[in-house]
């Protein structure tokens, strides 16, 4: 018994730091874990389930999916049906984590098809949820549409008011796919509005970048900045290191593009510092694919090259494919620039009258 009571203040600890600092999460969990051992099965099954989700946070999917495949199968085992389609849903997530947007579609399909069975409306509202991110991810914006929607009908029928402001923040984000940036700054200010009501610093936190993403996205880089700079406000006092390094690279890319290179490069490398200390991969390597653009900008083609290197080593590793196609795009201008620099100092040959 006092093992069992050990076990779940572990992981509530965890999942009370998995947002905000997950490789301490991460530590919590683990510990969750060995005391279940291998013979208290719920308390096992528990603890990886945690321990997936922070490692989720970590993108070190792989391990995550090992530690999730082992849960499932103790849940189905246990003949726990509810927390079954829990795993089956965080499986989905990281499966897209990986971009295998089919694998994790089929894993939001059968956790949705359990919560259905179970009557379980809050449930079935997240897998509709993560089934609009797939949809969004695979450009079907209409079916995209339709799960958000769904979702969101489901959350205000339970008035799940965080919910709510997580549904109209991810509307926003299909509309700004559509580049329909009026609608989608129309359903972030629902989030947003929804989220201060609540209280929720990380909702707000998200609405507010989303607004800086979407004016950035319509070449309103000024509109960018300052809801930006809104979110350091919301930061100040904060641990949130996650937060600042991705607020960082934002602010980063918006200085970029108006032309402000050398605050750009300061931004993108103070990101990368906070990035290493939470242990994020995916916003290491992002960083330095901004890094790289604000050094070619600066003229500094070798330290740019060496910087876009650096990020596709980090996002294969972790296999984070959509940011990793970016990061050899700008790669790939800046060979081509250094390709065209190259032809204009080719000499012309005079020709043979």
């Amino acid at each position: 018994m006092q093992d069992r009571k050990e076990i779940e203040r572990y992981l509530r600890q965890a999942r009370s730091l998995c947002e905000t600092n997950p490789e301490r999460a991460k530590r919590f969990a683990e510990q969750a874990l060995r005391l279940a051992g291998e013979t208290q099965l719920e308390e096992r099954a528990n603890a990886l389930n945690v321990l997936a989700i922070c490692l989720l946070r970590l993108n070190e999917n792989k391990l995550a999916i090992e530690r999730l495949n082992e849960a499932k199968n103790l849940f189905e085992r246990l003949g726990n049906r509810e927390r079954l389609a829990t795993a089956l849903n965080n499986l989905g997530n990281a499966r897209y984590a990986l971009a295998d947007f089919i694998e994790a579609q089929d894993y939001y399909e059968q956790s949705l098809k359990l919560r259905q069975e179970l009557g379980d409306k809050r449930g079935q509202a997240s897998c509709y949820n993560n089934l609009g991110n797939v949809y969004q991810t695979l450009a079907d914006f209409a079916s995209a549409l339709k799960a958000h929607q769904e979702s969101l009908r489901l959350r205000q029928e339970l008035d799940l008011k965080a919910g709510i402001a997580d549904s109209f923040n991810n509307l926003g984000n299909v509309y700004q796919s559509l580049s329909d940036y009026p609608e989608a700054l129309k359903h972030y200010r629902e989030s947003l509005k929804l989220s201060e009501e609540l209280g929720d610093e990380e909702r707000k936190f998200n609405a507010l970048n989303n607004i800086g993403r979407a004016y950035h996205n319509a070449g309103a880089c000024d509109q960018a900045l300052s809801a930006y700079e809104a979110c350091f406000d919301l930061l100040k006092g904060q641990e949130n290191k996650s937060n600042i390094s991705l607020l960082l690279n934002n602010l980063s890319d918006a200085h970029c593009a108006k032309g402000n290179y050398e605050k750009a490069k300061t931004l993108s490398e103070q990101s990368i510092r906070l990035a290493k200390e939470i242990g994020d991969k995916k916003l290491v390597a992002e960083a330095f694919t901004n890094l790289g653009n604000a050094l070619a900008q600066l003229g500094e083609p070798e330290q740019a090259e060496s910087c876009f290197q650096q990020s596709i080593a980090l996002l294969e590793l972790i296999e984070a494919k959509h940011s990793l196609c970016f990061a050899y795009l700008q790669l790939g201008k800046l060979y081509a620039k250094k390709v065209d620099a190259d032809n204009d100092q080719t000499p012309r040959l005079a020709p043979n009258d």
